[in-house]
Parts: C-alpha cells; structure tokens; sequence
C-alpha cells in the first residue's frame, strides 16, 4: 500500500484543491454587476447599524439583506417601487424608492418591543442567538477585561457556564454537559482548532488563544455536529478575535481612523506580568490590526485555609532541583507554592482587511502564540510507595501554534445566495514531551508536528420573507510527524529506544462534509422552526517504520505497511423556537452528534504502570442523541435601566451516548493468548490495552440563571448547573461516568454609575464523592481519600476611569484564601489573587 500518510501527493495535492474551490467560488463574485445601484443603510433609533435586516422589493424583483455594517446595495430601483424592512424584534417597514433617496438611503427601524434589543451575531455564519433552537452564550470583550482573566479557559470558567480542569497552570480543559477534550470543539475565527492529536482525556489547548484580542466569545451548549462536523458532542467554544476598523466617510474628519490599546496588569498569586498594546489604522477599504501580548507567570501560590478534614492537601513540602550533576530534594519555604508551574507566553495576531466594495470584503489572518516550557505538575506529586518521588522532569517544550486564513464575505442578490462565506487556513501546531525518572540520567523526549488546511464555504439564501436556506461544505487535512528518543542529562549523547507517541511514519487524516438546514419565522418573529441534515466523511491513515530499538517488538503486517479506517456519519437536528411579544422564550431541539476518531484514540502508544496501549484499527465513531429545551421568561426590560426588571431562564438536557470509546484489555490481531507484550528495555512483561468500542451511557442535567436590573446603576446575576452521568450496560446503570462535574455556578452584583464599576461575585462548587467518581480521567489520585470537596471563593473586582482614554482595575480574587482543587484538576487553583491593571486607549 502506498504510504499516503508521507507521499507529496498527501502534503500538497489539499493546496491545490483549497487554492482551486477558493479561486472557483471567489470568481462568479468578482464579476456580477449591476445595472444601477443606491446604497442604503439600515440603522436602530440609537444609529447602531442592524445587520442581517431581509429587504425584499414588493414586486419581487429584489431581495438581499444587509452586512455587518447595516448596508445594503439597491440595484434596478424605479422611482415607485416599494421595498419591505424586516427584522425580528423591530417593525415591519415598507417604503417607496423615492423615499428612501429622501432620507438618503437611512432607514431607522423602530423596536416592535418597548425595549430594543442588543444586537449580538454568533457563531461561523454570524447568526442572530434569538433565531436558533439551541442555547447560546456570550462573553463580550469588556467582560474579559473587566475580570482581567489571565488565559482564555480563565474567562470561560469565571464567566458562563462551563468547568474547566487544569492539570496544571499552563492549561484549562473545557468541559460542557459533561463532555470535554476532543468532545468539545474549539473554534477560532471560523477556523476549527481540533486536530488529529487532541486527545480524549484533559487537553489544555484553550490558553493558546489571546484574551486580549477577542472580540467576544460564544459557547453553543449541545451537539454541534450539524454546523461544524466531529467532536461537537458537549459543545462549541468560538473565539472571535478583533477585527480592523475601517473609515466611513459619513464619520467626517480625516480620510482614516487609528487607535492605539495598550494595558499592563500585576497579580500577586503568581506574580503574574502582563503587558499588551495592539495598533488599528484604516482607511475606506484598506485597514490593519496589529496585536502584541506577553505575559510571564511564576509559581502559583494556593490558598492556605484548608478544610479541619483536609489540614495538608494540596501542601508542596519538598520538589526536586538538578544541581551539581545529581537530582536534589528542596523543602519548600511555603507549602502553599506549587513548584514548579510557572511559565511565560507570547501572542502575536495580525490582521488585513481589504474592502473593495460594500458587498464584499477579504480578511487576512496572522495568528501566533508560543511558550516557555510549562511543568506537568501533577505528575511531578506522583510518588512510589516509600515516598520518593517518580520524576524528576516532566514538562511540555514550548507549545506553538501558527494560523493563517483568508476569510472572504459577500453579500448579493442572485439564485444561489445572498451572503456567502470563505474561509481558507493553514495551522501548525507543536506538542513536545519530556519526562526524567528521578535519579536516571536519561530524559526522554516524544516530539509532535501537524499541519492543517481547512476550507469552508457557508452560503446564505433567503426564501420568501420568511424562510433562510443555508448550505455549505468543509474540508481539513491533517498531517502529523512523531519522533522519540533520549538524551543524556551530563553529555548531551542522542539515543533511541523510546517508542514514538504516534505512528513513527507519520499519519494523516481527512475530513470532508456538506451540510444544509432550512430556517423559517413567522413574519411577526414569535414562531421559528429549524431542521437540517450533515454528511461527514473520515479517514485515518498510519504507518510505522521497522525500528530495532523500539523496546515493543511485534509486528503485524498492516503495522509497518501502513493501515486505516474510513467512517462517515449523517446527523440531523430538529428544532423551533418561540418568542411572544410579552417575553417568554421556549426553544427546542432534537438532534444527533458524533466523534469520529482521530489518531490519539485509533493509535497511540502509551506505557503505564505496566500497562501498553497498542493501535485498534476496528474503532469506530462514538454517536449520540440530544434533546433538550430551554424557556425564559423577562419581567420589564434589563436594558432600560430603570424600575425593577428581571429575566429567568433555565434549560435541561438529556443525552445518549452510543459506541463510548474506552480504554480496556486488548487481544492483539484478536488472538486471545496475545494479551502481553514484552519490554526490551526493563525486561518485564506489559498487559495489552487499546480504545475499544464498547459502553453506552446517558448524561442528564440543566442549568438555571436569574438576571435583575435595579434602577439605573444596580445589575444582579445568578446561574448554576448540574450534570449527572450513568454507564449503561443492557440498558441497566451499571456505574459512573467520567468527565462529569458536580454542581457549580457564580452570583453576583455590579453596580456602576459615572466613571466607577463595582462587582462582587461569588462563585461554588459542589462536592463530588470519590464513590460517584468514573474510571480512566477522573484522575482520583489528586483528590482527598474522600473525593472533592465543596468550595466557595468570594471575590471583588473594581474599575475607574481616570480621565480621557484611561482606567484602573482593581481586583482581589479568593479573598477568604481557602484552599481548593476543582474536580479532577491537577493543581490547586489560585489563592487570595489581588489584581492591579492600568489600560489606555488612544
């Protein structure tokens, strides 16, 4: 079999096709004019654009709807015809042509509600949350600065509702409805950051996007498979990252616009140092967004009031330090340091945006993020039975990440979309390893490179003035390099002998799927209904070189002459939404998911506590089925700032997981007296273990929230949620499953008035008994004898603006000091944290 995984045809046969559907997709777009053309601009009474607004010409000769920036090109306008504005949440307009040239193309729409509404779009396709089934979160810029969240998992967990795990500092694993790692998909600017290598148990990849630089992010609880393809099973995590600002000539002044952010920021739990500046200068169609961020964090420092249960947990006594040629056990000076976990990142972002017109623009997208080393701290604690410790070393080499895009957008009137979205990416991503046993000389190394390119193509069509067809089709290739080895600590002598994470002749996998939904609204907006189909297809291919110092030594034929898997899945999603003039929401849906397997679950290799995890070329995609429902209610208006106004809302889910992926005995080449391998290099015998299809488990739960807004300075918060999970075996409970956190939530209360913000928040965890743990990733051994304790953290954050374009924040985080460890988390989480940071804007 030709080994496609390392064959030129594999690296650049998917630069071609990308390079060839862009040009192809791009072109019809270039060409298409028109006869006559009136710009128009579609605004709220407050002058803020509305995009998305559907305007059809009454004699049915026109129909488009307007861009990001509420324009929106007339074409073929006699001077009588009538055009209708419609938009949910506001009224119904029609106007004649010659009207609309009186108010000179500005139309204001007026709210259908006594409040208006913010206008907020998510997702790849830049929806409208109030138009789909599904529940949806926003966490908005201002939010991440104001809490001054250090790392992006950080404003996830201090802002929705989403449990985040860390195996130590230098990391934050998602986790939503009970699914996290590769169960969750990460996306960034369109761009799906989950590759052939993220792996099922805790991944720490959300820190490698800049907090600083978002514009917003969202979080789509429940399957997502039907936009996004595999690994939507818990969820989507979004990041929106900011985009350049161009001039508009109606803004008068000179013929550009340029800004300058800058900010540096000082917190005390582990000493962190941030400084940030980011430049903006546009012109009317050419405009640059230019990011820089640094930070540097050394060693957390954990709370130091521990449960009377619990006088010692979490305490670091002692760590080990290489000095003078040998390995030396330290006494720490505070135990409430974590040592090691300290680390420095580096984030550069930059953006060109280019606007020939309009309809249309073009977005260039830079993006690079690197690490110092970050120490694997929980494995650092592991001890053997008499006390001393089992490594010395054990970090990540510096965690790399390259992206970049070329995003292109159109809006047009033709017979096969209104608005259409490219998306083209090239991403590079580096995952190093190193370990040393504590007194041993040699530290092995597992060395990790993948290359994605990945196109999208989404497309827009309005039917009639009630219904939206959208449509698309997306492909990725990953291609994936492993390597292994040793080093000698004193001579720096290179050696063999450690087998390679992943197939050591490298791997790759494809991803190719089409989708289409069709969403209708009634014309007063109340009702919406929503329904839609995605094929998926997947391939794995992996090869393994013949290598005599590899310490397993077997080879099955398909091994080292390259083997693989094709799956494809169809999922579907139903759903409808109803929003009435007096306030109630319900939204409901019913939808499929899917996780196909990536090279992490189909082959890799792992060796622990005398265990082996060989490649299973049988695995097959883990399936689920969703339902759920969400309703709300909202008492006056939380935008109109006076009186008393509420908002509650709460949603429950239920979830079937079908083909659950697991870790268990293995049978090598289904031979039942193959259940051993042998260990060249320690001479002992290793059980056979693979990821196999094999439970079926359930996960139930919901989340409730109560929002209030007290005159014109006071605004109250509340949320909680809970998930349970089950394994299911001949459709009895037959036990826990992993992944699933206990109850947790935040309230809070900000008041604001003038040039000052304040907010208390107070966030909790529940417990989690050790007996209601899972096997395989609840990591029990970082927890008490007991399992998780609850705990609660209360904490104060401030703002002040001190004159034109500048702010002080002021924070103290954990004021209580109490020492906790969230579920299955590696490392304790930050002690009393005050905060100092100082932001410019000019």
């Amino acid at each position: 079999m030709m080994n496609f995984a390392t064959s030129p045809a594999s690296k650049y046969l998917p630069v071609y096709l990308f390079f060839a559907f862009f040009s192809v997709l791009s072109t019809p777009l270039i060409a298409d004019t028109f006869d006559f053309e009136y710009e128009i601009t579609v605004v709220d009474p407050t002058g803020q654009p509305l995009p998305g607004v559907n305007v059809v010409a009454v004699d049915g000769s026109f129909q488009n709807i307007t861009d990001v920036d509420g324009k929106l090109l007339l074409t073929n306008a006699s001077y009588s015809t009538e055009y209708t504005f419609s938009y949910i949440g506001f009224k119904t307009q029609t106007l004649p042509f010659y009207k609309i040239r009186q108010f000179a193309g500005r139309i204001v729409l007026q709210p259908s509600l006594e409040d208006l509404p913010t206008v907020i779009v998510v997702g790849r396709r830049d929806e409208k949350p109030q138009e789909i089934p599904y529940k949806v979160g926003t966490i908005s810029a201002e939010q991440i600065a104001f809490l001054n969240s250090q790392t992006t998992a950080d404003a996830l967990m201090q802002n929705e509702q989403v449990f985040v795990q860390k195996s130590q500092m230098g990391g934050g694993s998602i986790n939503i409805r009970g699914f996290e790692a590769n169960k969750v998909l990460l996306v960034v600017d369109g761009v799906r950051l989950n590759n052939i290598i993220y792996r099922a148990g805790h991944l720490q990849d959300a820190i490698k996007v800049d907090p600083n630089m978002l514009q917003q992010m969202e979080v789509f609880y429940g399957p997502g498979s039907l936009n996004y393809g595999s690994d939507a099973l818990g969820g989507v995590v979004h990041f929106r990252t900011k985009d350049p600002e161009l001039w508009k000539p109606e803004n008068g002044g000179e013929n550009h616009v340029r800004s300058t952010n800058a900010m540096i920021r000082y917190s005390t739990a582990n000493q962190e140092k941030t400084a940030h500046v980011d430049f903006n200068f546009g012109g009317e169609k050419w405009g640059s967004l230019t990011s820089f961020n640094y930070s540097k964090f050394e060693d957390l420092r954990a709370g130091a009031n521990r449960p009377d249960e619990y006088p010692t947990f979490g305490s670091r006594e002692r760590f080990v330090i290489r000095e003078d040629g040998q390995d030396k056990i330290f006494l720490t000076r505070d135990t409430n340091i974590q040592t090691p976990t300290g680390y420095t990142q580096f984030d550069i972002m930059q953006k060109i945006k280019f606007q020939p017109n309009k309809n249309q623009y073009f977005l260039l997208n830079l993006q690079y993020s690197n690490t110092t080393d970050i120490p694997r701290y929980d494995f650092l604690q592991e001890t053997h039975s008499d006390g001393s410790f089992v490594f010395s070393e054990w970090y990540y080499g510096p965690q790399q990440r390259m992206l970049a895009s070329l995003k292109s957008q159109t809006y047009a009137s033709n017979s096969l979309f209104n608005k259409m979205t490219i998306i083209g990416a090239v991403q590079r991503v580096d995952e190093d390893r190193y370990e040393r046993e504590l007194d041993k000389l040699w530290r092995q190394y597992t060395l990790e490179d993948v290359y994605v390119l990945s196109l999208t193509a989404d497309f827009d069509k309005r039917i009639g003035t009630s219904s939206v067809l959208t449509y698309g089709v997306d492909v990725s290739h990953n291609i994936l390099y492993s390597e292994a080895g040793q080093v000698n600590v004193e001579t720096e002598e290179l050696a063999a002998g450690v087998m390679t994470r992943y197939p050591s002749g490298g791997s790759d996998m494809t991803l190719a799927g089409a989708y289409t939904n069709l969403r209708w609204q009634s014309q007063d907006s109340i009702f919406g209904l929503f329904g839609g189909l995605r094929y998926t297809w997947a391939q794995l291919y992996a090869t393994y070189e013949d290598n005599p110092s590899d310490p397993f030594r077997y080879e099955p034929f398909f091994y080292t002459h390259g083997f693989q898997t094709v799956n494809s899945r169809l999922t579907w999603s139903l759903g409808g939404t109803i929003n009435t003039k007096d306030k109630w929401e319900l939204r409901a849906m019913a939808s499929t998911a899917f996780h196909a397997p990536n090279i992490d679950d189909f082959a890799k290799y792992r060796v622990r506590n005398f265990f082996v995890r060989v490649p299973n070329p049988g695995l097959k995609p883990e399936e689920t089925i969703n339902g759920e429902v969400t309703i709300g209610k909202e008492i006056g208006s939380l935008q109109a700032k006076s009186g008393f106004n509420s908002k509650f809302s709460g949603s429950f889910f239920y979830t079937k997981l079908f083909n659950a992926m697991v870790e268990q005995d293995f049978y090598l080449n289904g031979d039942p007296t193959q259940t051993t391998l042998f260990n060249e290099n320690d001479g002992n015998e290793y059980r056979v273990r693979a990821i196999v299809n094999e439970k079926e488990a359930f996960i139930v739960g919901g989340s409730v929230a109560a929002d209030f807004s007290i005159g014109s300075h006071w605004d109250v918060h509340a949320s909680a949620g809970l998930s349970k999970g089950r394994v299911l075996e001949d459709g009895e409970t037959a036990g826990y499953l992993d992944h699933i956190p206990p109850l947790f939530g935040r309230a809070g209360i900000t008041y604001q008035k003038g040039r000052f913000q304040v907010a208390y928040v107070f966030r909790f965890n529940g417990e989690k008994p050790v007996e209601e743990y899972g096997g395989g990733e609840d990591n029990i051994e970082n927890a008490t004898p007991d399992g998780t304790y609850a705990w609660q953290t209360h904490n104060l954050y401030s703002k002040v603006d001190l004159f034109k374009g500048f702010s002080l924040d002021v924070g103290v985080e954990n004021i209580l000091d109490f020492h906790y460890r969230p579920f299955s988390s590696g490392v304790s989480a930050p002690g009393r944290n005050f905060i100092v940071a100082l932001r410019g804007n000019f």
